[in-house]
């Protein structure tokens, strides 16, 4: 079986769907599967990525596209509709809308083609820029995903959501995960201690830690709302809100706008994003995580948390009610009185507490979410595919059941 993983964006800063692409990819090639990564990007990015993943350089192409945002097709995209078909079982696409739909699109009578929207296909996501989806899933993208073999989704709420937009073709639910040496690598008091210094994090603080792509859809206004309500009890606990992430859409200035009305400046601090080792050690220094977002498709950072041994608060406006069947978090209504009963609630608690259910987090990661079994998952769903959808090989991975 040869693999094509097709992926909108890819490397160190590429985020959620980038993320999963390249681990999907290594993970299949541990398992004996010959996984290709296709991207659009330059020679610098495929350069990039190859370090990232470990990935032979040559099952990595960036593929050069018009325009600053990857907005058309290139004639060197075109040119590889025969290599593809030529050389492929399965494409699975990551991400939706162009350039990529349009060339998954054009092989689609061709060749067995998955697609994982990866959330961009969620109600709230499509409100976004509405007009211009609109239009791009009347001329493509909703054909594209009706002729799709199959469509991949990370939860079973992304699944109820895609059914309802009646593409009819089977749903699958292969969540997200994350690389066992997340879970298992360990940081020094001393490396903590430093990296305190460094991001101006006094030692004395507890800290309420959000890292993510700093959105609006990331709900961080209502949270400091909350913050201000409760004032007094965040303050005399010592608690700090760290806010860390890349900026986008000049949110972040809004957020300071609203931390100095709201005389915050002492109790929010934003350090800017962070990656590699300085993530984990962002989340070691943390005594709880929290993610208050109108969407989530999935939320990767919710089970890196996890798996660095803290608890999440997040919204039921993400798939995570396994926090509380877990007893490793709170998965609570997105509204001011929810989120403020439960701050109260954490302020209260001691680091004991915190820690025994950061350590059952560890172990909903390393039951379902480490990326080893996910791929193996991945395998069986294309074994499927491929057999015309047998029920002989009807097993190893999740169907949405209609």
């Amino acid at each position: 079986m040869k693999v094509l993983n097709l992926s909108n964006v890819a490397g160190v800063t590429s985020g959620g769907i980038g993320d999963v692409a390249q681990a999907m990819t290594r993970h299949q090639n541990k398992l004996n599967v010959e996984s290709n990564l296709w991207f659009p990007g330059g020679d610098d990015k495929k350069t990039e990525v190859h370090k990232l993943t470990g990935v032979p350089l040559n099952q990595i192409e960036a593929i050069k596209t018009i325009g600053p945002h990857h907005l058309g097709i290139a004639p060197s995209l075109i040119k590889k509709r025969h290599f593809a078909i030529e050389n492929f079982d399965i494409i699975h696409q990551h991400g939706a809308f162009l350039p990529i739909s349009l060339f998954t699109k054009s092989l689609s009578k061709k060749i067995k083609i998955l697609i994982s929207p990866h959330g961009l296909f969620e109600p709230e996501r499509l409100e976004m820029q509405s007009r211009k989806k609109a239009i791009a899933r009347f001329v493509f993208e909703n054909s594209n995903f009706k002729k799709s073999a199959c469509l991949v989704t990370c939860s079973n709420q992304e699944a109820l959501n895609l059914a309802a937009l009646k593409f009819n073709v089977p749903i699958a639910i292969l969540p997200n995960g994350i690389e066992e040496s997340f879970l298992l690598e360990k940081t020094t008091v001393i490396e903590r201690t430093s990296f305190r210094d460094e991001k101006n994090i006094p030692i004395d603080k507890r800290v309420l830690l959000f890292i993510s792509r700093i959105h609006p859809l990331k709900g961080l206004p209502l949270l400091l709302e909350v913050i201000l309500k409760i004032k007094a009890e965040f303050q005399k606990s010592n608690w700090l809100l760290v806010i860390a992430g890349i900026d986008e859409n000049n949110h972040e200035q809004e957020l300071k706008k609203l931390v100095k009305e709201y005389n915050l400046e002492e109790l929010v601090q934003f350090v800017g994003p962070v990656f590699g080792r300085e993530k984990i050690l962002m989340f070691d220094i943390a005594s709880t995580f929290i993610l208050p977002s109108h969407n989530e498709n999935f939320g990767i950072v919710v089970i890196e948390a996890l798996a660095r041994g803290i608890p999440v608060i997040t919204t039921k406006n993400t798939p995570w009610a396994d926090l509380e069947d877990f007893n490793c978090g709170w998965w609570v209504d997105r509204n001011e009185k929810s989120i403020t009963l439960i701050l109260e609630k954490l302020l209260k608690l001691d680091s004991q507490e915190l820690s025994t259910m950061g350590e059952s987090g560890k172990k909903l990661v390393e039951k379902k979410y480490l990326w080893t079994s996910i791929a193996r998952q991945s395998i069986s769903l294309y074994k499927w595919i491929l057999s015309d959808y047998s029920e002989d090989f009807k097993s190893g991975f999740q169907l949405l059941e209609k």
